[in-house]
């Protein structure tokens, strides 16, 4: 078997089509890579017809709409890209929290934050994040606490400012009590 090589395949997508008796696939937007399928492959891509079109067809199939952001599904793939780690990551988000936003610079935002508690934590304590959130009117408001390093705000430079200039929101510590904390608002984002 060769060895595995890591592409962003699943990003960009794939086709799978038949051609000339047989099944192939390739990478979209990469006219090149073209293969046919192996014979195991094909069979195993072939018994899943039906449940594609099914999911695609079918009386509960669920558009996608790529402008809309579940934030649970951000906090999910958070705490995955986490899990092998000593960071302590727990995530609250109420149901149905989604919102028109760019997921990857949500995404970005969350795991530069929980990144950044893993490096500027100390060494007597472990990483730790807590995070609340939920969409009101429009807006995903974000309570993000850690074990630190979210009070210096030097530390999340880059955090605070994708906030403001990508996602037109708001960021600010909020160091009145024992814990301080990070509030931070991103409002809708508009596809006119």
């Amino acid at each position: 078997m060769k060895e595995k090589k890591w592409s962003s395949v699943f990003e960009t997508g794939v086709w799978i089509k038949e051609q000339n008796g047989v099944l192939t696939m390739g990478k979209i937007g990469d006219d090149e890579l073209q293969i046919e399928l192996g014979n195991e492959l094909a069979e195993t891509i072939s018994s899943l017809e039906d449940q594609v079109e099914e999911a695609l067809y079918g009386n509960d199939s669920m558009k996608f709409d790529p402008e809309k952001v579940d934030f649970n599904t951000v906090l999910n793939k958070i705490n995955e890209s986490f899990k092998d780690t000593d960071l302590v990551f727990t995530g609250h988000c109420a149901q149905g929290s989604v919102l028109k936003s760019d997921y990857n610079d949500i995404y970005s935002l969350i795991y530069g934050l929980a990144e950044n508690s893993m490096l500027h934590t100390g060494e007597e304590k472990k990483p730790a994040v807590y995070i609340s959130a939920s969409v009101v009117e429009g807006k995903l408001y974000i309570v993000y606490r850690d074990s630190g390093p979210c009070r210096n705000m030097n530390n999340i430079a880059r955090e605070a400012e994708l906030v403001k200039d990508s996602l037109h929101g708001e960021i600010k510590l909020n160091d009145s009590g024992r814990y301080p904390y990070l509030d931070i608002m991103i409002p809708e984002k508009s596809y006119e």
